[in-house]
């Protein structure tokens, strides 16, 4: 299933569903290699994560008749209800850790600008996609 393309489309259940278990699994994904403790393994972990929030993005989106929103430059803005619920005093880290998750899993893997993320933004990062995956 395709879930950044940049068409319009209907509020399906069947296909608001399809990408929630699709924002599941980018989840599982992630939480899996980071409590692995795989070496290594850090920008694999902010694509997962990536695009669990790209699926929610793009659930919202659907559901207010928005074009899907594009997988390397989508924004969610701090007060969106997308992240409901996370409360209000944490989303200043949301920010800050999403950027740095974005950062890491966009990297060019040859490119000479560092593009690692501390264990810490990526657990953080994850109990935020988890609770909004969950509400």
């Amino acid at each position: 299933m395709e879930v950044g393309s940049t068409e319009t489309k209907a509020a399906d259940p069947g296909v608001l569903l399809e990408l929630w278990e699709t924002a599941r699994l980018e989840y599982d994904a992630a939480s899996h290699l980071l409590h692995a403790d795989g070496r290594g393994l850090d920008r694999s972990v902010a694509l997962h994560l990536l695009r669990g929030w790209h699926a929610l993005a793009t659930i919202r989106a659907r559901q207010c008749g928005l074009p899907d929103p594009e997988f390397g430059s989508f924004e969610v803005d701090r007060e969106a209800e997308l992240l409901s619920p996370i409360s209000a005093k944490k989303r200043s880290s949301w920010e800050g850790s999403f950027e740095k998750i974005r950062h890491a899993a966009l990297a060019a893997p040859w490119s000479d600008e560092p593009h690692e993320v501390d264990h810490k933004t990526l657990k953080l990062q994850l109990r935020f996609l988890g609770r909004c995956i969950a509400s």
